[in-house]
């Protein structure tokens, strides 16, 4: 069964995601800054945004290249700011929803 991949181009910015085990979705980049924003949102929510490695032996060096968080899709939406080139997530957690966006 073939995996299906999105890939989503938001001005400079590229994500790519699809399934990730059973009830998960990857959300990849591949672009320092965003890789940069991406790990401070999983530091500050690690409980709705995973890496794959442990924060323990994370380095600088690892946000270079390419970088993914594993999440709920059931619980995370990507926003997407019309008329500006913004970006955000949603989190919807036990009837509360969460807004997460980058400056």
């Amino acid at each position: 069964m073939e995996t299906k991949e999105t890939k989503i181009t938001i001005g400079d910015l590229t994500f790519w995601t699809r399934p990730w085990g059973e009830g998960k979705a990857v959300l990849t980049a591949n672009e320092t800054s965003l890789n940069h924003w991406l790990y401070n949102v999983h530091k500050e929510h690690p409980d709705v945004f995973e890496i794959l490695q442990d924060d323990e032996d994370f380095c600088e060096e690892d946000l270079e290249g390419t970088f993914s968080l594993i999440v709920d899709p059931g619980k995370v939406s990507l926003l997407i700011g019309l008329g500006e080139v913004g970006i955000g997530f949603r989190v919807s957690e036990d009837d509360e929803e969460e807004k997460i966006s980058a400056e």
